[in-house]
């Protein structure tokens, strides 16, 4: 799966999910510390500059502010994908990512399931799939 994490998300899990779950990852803070000249991604970066980088690498966004990244996506044709994930401690913030994805993978595969939809992930570990395109 390639995942983008929003600056909201604790840009430690980069390399725990690259590790652990063999992911391309990308981080905000993880960007603007390579320096990669192809890369002008840094913290604070408009969501819409975030929103092109994740079309034009087909990364799902993962976020917890998700109005901004919703509107967005809606305008586009087609998106990788977006995962808003509750608030909350790190601890619980993986253990709720990573049910998430497990969820998706026991329906399939990830990144063909994510393409124009959203998957919201509460607070019990319970996850909904939606369509997210110009119609929703």
């Amino acid at each position: 799966m390639r995942l983008f994490l929003d600056e909201c998300i604790p840009p430690g899990f980069v390399n725990e999910m690259r590790q652990e779950l063999n992911f391309e990852v990308e981080h905000p803070l993880q960007l603007e510390i390579s320096g990669l000249p192809d890369s002008e991604i840094i913290r604070g970066s408009p969501d819409s500059e975030i929103v092109d980088y994740c079309l034009n690498r087909e990364m799902v966004i993962v976020t917890h502010n998700a109005d901004d990244y919703r509107t967005i996506l809606r305008r586009e044709e087609n998106h990788p994908g977006l995962i808003i994930l509750p608030s909350g401690p790190r601890p619980q913030t993986k253990e709720l990512l990573y049910g998430g994805i497990n969820f998706l993978e026991s329906e399939g595969e990830p990144m063909i399931l994510m393409t124009n939809h959203l998957l919201r992930i509460y607070k019990n570990g319970s996850c909904r799939l939606m369509l997210l395109n110009r119609a929703t």
